[in-house]
């Protein structure tokens, strides 16, 4: 009849569309390299800075990535934006702490 076998369906990508085919690996490989992915990165990098730059919180950010990319998975950006937010937070208390040593001491 045309259709697929099972051993064909188990083998493709869960994420696959039902009645796409997979592009055999080596091919994938090739298309990607071969890809000048440059203009979309800058189009995607742009759009993050303005969603940053207008947020006034992480999660608000991150609720504006997911409405403009509702098919990405954020999972990873959000467990890094967490380290740098728990950094930055350990820092800014390190700096004030800091500051009133000096102060402390006359310094500043």
């Amino acid at each position: 009849m045309g259709g697929r076998n099972n051993s064909e369906v188990a083998s493709q990508p869960k994420n696959l569309d039902r009645n796409a085919v997979a592009m055999p690996q080596d091919e994938l490989d090739k298309a990607v390299i071969e890809a000048d992915t440059q203009k979309l990165e800058n189009e995607i990098a742009s759009e993050c800075e303005k969603i940053f730059a207008n947020s006034a919180t992480y999660s608000e950010a991150l609720e504006a990535l997911e409405n403009l990319y509702p098919k990405m998975e954020f999972s990873e950006l959000e467990n890094a934006l967490t380290k740098y937010l728990a950094n930055s937070a350990i820092l800014a208390a390190a700096e004030v702490e800091d500051k009133q040593r000096k102060q402390a001491k006359g310094g500043e």
